[in-house]
């Protein structure tokens, strides 16, 4: 993987000017991006000061070495993709997106501050790339497109699955790494657990719906699951279950094309909802 670092020109252009424009101007297409899904001009305000942004910085170079090669014992391959440190306004741990004839890894430094973050949320979103790349379809072009709901579920789902499977680790540290505390972690794991069946119903209801709007995939408050990455966990385990039954790999889920991955979730959604109603 090889580096792009904006953060020099966000201390010159943000902190030291205060000069949104020429800080965009560093990476048009990345803010042309962020801007258009991800945040909006008019909360633009300085996220760090120099102080954090070199020490986050050297917090996430010191484990893309790590993760890559983590990466490369599970066979894959992220040697030619980009990854692009910068400064955004704290309303994404990043994404990937097309630039040029690849995509690159966009990585906001207000959204790392351990190695645990680092290494889960920047596998998470590295993993979209891999996705996007083996099956564009499912690669957003628009806000409509975005907010489809039964994409966007696939592939939060599918990259918190294949982060979890990469690391070993259980659901609730691919889901939150150490964002929050262990017991605050089991609570909410806890809570979506219990409301299975009615969250399955829910999203059920939501793909019916097609183009929609919904906390589920927020992470505003953490006390309520459906306010709060309970997306995330319904979509973790629909693909989970969907690898098993199917005995599918992980470098096959990726190459899934986008209707074949819709029709899977689809029957394993109905398969779920019969078996919590004990039918």
């Amino acid at each position: 993987m090889t580096v792009i670092d904006l953060t020099d020109f966000y201390i010159k252009h943000i902190l030291e000017e205060n000069n949104l424009e020429a800080y965009e101007n560093s990476l048009p297409e990345l803010f042309q991006h962020y801007f258009k899904f991800w945040a909006s001009r008019e909360i633009w305000h300085k996220e760090l000061d120099r102080g954090e942004v070199i020490k986050r910085k050297n917090l996430v170079l010191s484990r893309l070495p790590c993760i890559e090669e983590k990466l490369k014992q599970c066979d894959f391959d992220a040697g030619t993709f980009q990854i692009i440190l910068w400064v955004g306004q704290g309303t994404t741990n990043g994404h990937a997106f097309k630039y040029k004839n690849n995509f690159a890894i966009f990585l906001p430094l207000e959204g790392y501050t351990t190695e645990k973050q680092a290494d889960i949320f920047i596998t998470h979103e590295i993993m979209h790339a891999f996705h996007y790349r083996a099956s564009p379809k499912f690669y957003f072009r628009t806000e409509e497109e975005q907010t489809l709901f039964l994409p966007q579920l696939i592939t939060e789902g599918l990259a918190t699955y294949l982060t979890k499977k990469i690391w070993k680790i259980n659901d609730g540290e691919a889901l939150w790494a150490d964002y929050i505390s262990d017991d605050a972690r089991k609570k909410w794991l806890e809570k979506c657990k219990n409301e299975n069946a009615e969250l399955l119903k829910e999203v059920k209801n939501l793909m019916a719906a097609k183009n929609c709007q919904t906390d589920l995939f927020s992470g505003v408050d953490p006390s309520n699951i459906r306010k709060s990455r309970a997306g995330y966990f319904i979509g973790l385990k629909l693909v989970e279950a969907a690898a098993a039954r199917r005995n599918i790999s992980n470098l096959d889920l990726l190459k899934l094309k986008q209707a074949e991955f819709e029709n899977i979730i689809s029957a394993e959604i109905a398969n779920l909802i019969n078996h919590a109603s004990g039918n």
